[in-house]
């Protein structure tokens, strides 16, 4: 919604990981990928604010858990 009002699309999105970890009192296993820290990520085909967007492809723990258009039915394999 804040992105929608002007909120820069940077800020935004550190607004939704980095700023809310730091909030939360998890920055230092929240909020960013870098190593040593949990790094769960999802995977977008555009903007990820944009109702458009879709989900291609998540990673959860270091193992991919969906991947593609048809992302239920991957196999769950882990991240080299």
């Amino acid at each position: 919604m804040a992105a929608a009002n002007g909120l820069a699309f940077d800020d935004a999105l550190a607004a939704i990981t980095r700023d809310a970890a730091r909030l939360l009192g998890l920055g230092d296993r929240l909020g960013t990928l870098k190593a040593g820290k949990d790094g769960d990520v999802a995977l977008y085909d555009g903007d990820p604010f944009e109702y458009t967007t879709h989900c291609t492809g998540t990673v959860i723990a270091g193992v991919v858990v969906s991947e593609g258009e048809s992302a239920g039915t991957s196999t769950a394999r882990t991240v080299p």
